[in-house]
């Protein structure tokens, strides 16, 4: 009955008949060819989309006769008969298995055997391309965060970050970072030609990682040191990685970004901070409205001053050097700072200096302008290495006092 009806076809739908089991929904009719639904499409139309469920396929049998993998078997129907007539091939076989809608998005890293799960790219991927843009774009949207390096990759996940996309070209990097490795994720094998062309970096490190920005405003420090420090016009990624990595040294309790910052997240920012992110309390586009709020009542505000007053207030010039010229300067090693309850330390940047506004808070909170003695005619310190040398002495003193 089968070679009867397949000589009656003409040559196009016979080649339609021989290229079938390349559809995977579809089955053919004897005489005039007709599409009709299979089981496995019935099957899934049944399921309803919101189970949250899948249905996974076991491995694909092949022909008896060699030929390619066979999804689907072939049924053809009789008109005369309404028992289906099924072809000479052997049916696949299906296993069910449940999964839940977390590794459906994402996956198993590992295996039962421990070995890593990932897909491997090719060169033009177009899945690199919507990784990358999905990252670089538009930051504050996507909510992610771009990491390169094994290191400051393992720093995030030793803190709990959410990863959500590994890339790397050698399985070597990857061994590294197998023992933290979360249950979930999505890893791919790219050429690193590819992987060079996307780095930011002269030479890229072969590993990427794409993590959810997490909240670094709820992190909770350990044992830190009555110590505030405030960043005021911030502008250079390099100068605030370091003072982030700096002010997570020293064991401050808080980091504050006042507006005008640069953007905390971004990749230079990250290389250089060299994980502090996740192991310092951040509060974030604070404006100085708000600043008090985020202030202990009996703090002592100190300016990390560099004789550069930023141009960005509206207040007039004389206005200023009378609120500037009531604030104290002292070296910062005179500053008996074991006596003091809590400290402010305000920061600013290299080119714009300090705002107005902090020479407002200092003069509200009996503060002082803190100089580093300079030789060989330097005017001003780097805003990461000043940072460094006051607050580190406020450490020195308070660590002596507790002795």
């Amino acid at each position: 009955m089968i070679c009867k009806s397949l000589t009656n076809v003409s040559f196009v739908n016979y080649q339609q008949i021989r290229f079938l089991p390349r559809f995977t929904n579809l089955a053919v009719l004897k005489g005039k060819p007709q599409l009709v639904e299979t089981t496995n499409s019935i099957a899934s139309k049944k399921t309803p989309p919101e189970t949250q469920e899948l249905f996974v396929s076991s491995t694909v049998k092949t022909y008896e006769n060699n030929h390619s993998l066979h999804p689907e078997s072939l049924v053809i129907r009789s008109k005369s008969s309404k028992k289906p007539c099924v072809a000479p091939v052997k049916p696949m076989t299906v296993t069910r298995q449940l999964i839940n809608a977390q590794a459906l998005k994402k996956g198993p890293i590992l295996d039962e055997c421990g070995q890593v799960v990932y897909s491997k790219m090719h060169n033009n991927d177009t899945r690199i391309t919507k990784i990358m843009s999905e990252v670089k774009t538009n930051q504050k949207k996507s909510g992610l965060m771009l990491l390169e390096g094994k290191r400051l990759i393992r720093e995030a996940l030793l803190t709990g970050c959410e990863l959500e996309y590994l890339l790397f070209s050698r399985i070597d990097e990857v061994d590294y970072l197998k023992p933290y490795f979360p249950k979930f994720g999505r890893l791919y094998k790219m050429p690193y030609k590819e992987m060079q062309v996307w780095s930011k970096l002269t030479t890229s490190p072969g590993i990427v990682g794409i993590f959810q920005i997490p909240k670094s405003e709820n992190f909770v420090p350990k044992n830190p040191l009555p110590l505030t420090i405030i960043c005021d016009n911030i502008r250079e990624p390099s100068n605030l990685g370091s003072i982030l990595r700096t002010s997570s040294g020293v064991g401050c309790e808080k980091l504050i970004l006042t507006k005008g910052c640069t953007n905390v997240w971004d990749d230079k920012v990250l290389r250089s901070a060299c994980g502090a992110h996740f192991r310092t309390k951040l509060c974030k586009d604070i404006s100085w409205n708000n600043i008090k709020s985020q202030v202990s009542p009996d703090a002592i505000v100190f300016l990390a001053d560099n004789n550069v007053l930023s141009n960005s207030s509206s207040d007039s010039i004389e206005d200023l050097n009378e609120v500037i010229d009531n604030i104290p300067v002292m070296p910062y090693y005179s500053v008996d700072f074991s006596k003091l309850p809590h400290i402010v330390l305000i920061i600013g940047g290299e080119t714009e200096g300090l705002s107005a506004e902090s020479y407002k808070l200092a003069k509200e909170f009996k503060g002082a302008r803190l100089n580093v003695p300079l030789s060989n005619g330097v005017n001003s310190l780097n805003s990461a290495i000043a940072l460094g040398i006051i607050s580190f002495e406020f450490k020195r003193q308070i660590c002596k006092e507790t002795l």
